[in-house]
């Protein structure tokens, strides 16, 4: 058997220890395997009219959501933890943004100007360090077309993460899951501190490995964005089975300590 010191998390060990997490937690994952199912049929019947941006933005969304909420489970399962939490960090972005733009459709010209404005940004800095790229005529043109949007004012509108997830009506899953298990993912110093073993004040070691001690919570994390992703409507989404998808709620209700759920008690 290859071991984790040998090949990291491609290790035998890892499948193992992913066997015996999925066979302990039995109930959400045939919760989360429900729940992509039924958002994998909704996809199968949405229908964007190609002249409607805002449709064409939400079924972009709907997408990515469900790509990433299949990401957060394959790490999650694997006991890439850290990496499960960076995933669901833009997974819940991504539903915060779906379900303000599902609510009020005045919501998505604020998000373009905002993705433009930073496009200028980094076009303008590539263009200071290369030069040569003023050669490249495509990249000119949206160049000169961004610096002009943004003399006529057209770049200034800008939403944070928290306003988004205020217009999506998902206050609480911002601050309780995205603010507390999310936020600090990347190289905060909370989030690196999960690789020191510390006792007495004394470092013992850097841990390396697999960590499923938060993989259950990112999973029902994931669940519950799906769900309410799903149950937000809008012009993308056709008519849902709204028995079904109570019926997934509740029992993800049941399932004890979500993220959320368990910050409450810190």
């Amino acid at each position: 058997m290859t071991t984790v010191e040998d090949y990291g998390f491609i290790a035998d060990e890892v499948d193992s220890m992913s066997h015996e997490f999925i066979r302990n937690n039995e109930d959400v994952v045939a919760l989360f395997r429900e729940s992509i199912a039924f958002a994998h049929e909704i996809r199968k019947s949405v229908k964007v009219n190609s002249s409607d941006r805002v449709a064409i933005y939400l079924a972009s969304l709907f997408i990515r959501t469900l790509e990433h909420s299949e990401a957060v489970y394959v790490t999650s399962i694997r006991g890439l933890g850290i990496e499960a939490k960076i995933i669901l960090r833009a997974l819940l972005e991504a539903v915060f943004s779906f379900r303000a733009v599902a609510a009020q459709a005045n919501v998505l010209p604020d998000l373009v100007a905002q993705s433009d404005r930073r496009h200028l940004e980094i076009m303008q800095r590539h263009r200071a360090a290369r030069p040569k790229v003023e050669g490249n005529q495509e990249f000119m043109a949206r160049l000169a077309e961004l610096e002009e949007m943004k003399r006529r004012g057209e770049l200034k509108k800008s939403i944070s993460v928290k306003d988004l997830a205020e217009q999506a009506a998902m206050r609480e899953t911002y601050d309780l899951v995205y603010s507390w298990f999310c936020a600090d993912v990347h190289v905060g110093t909370r989030s690196l501190m999960e690789h020191l073993e510390i006792k007495d004040g004394c470092l013992v070691s850097i841990r390396f490995g697999p960590n499923f001690e938060w993989s259950r919570d990112a999973i029902l994390s994931a669940i519950h964005a799906v769900l309410l992703l799903l149950g937000s409507g809008g012009r993308v989404l056709p008519s849902l089975d709204d028995s079904r998808l109570r019926g997934m709620m509740d029992r993800w209700e049941k399932l004890g300590c979500s993220a959320g759920q368990r910050a409450r008690k810190v």
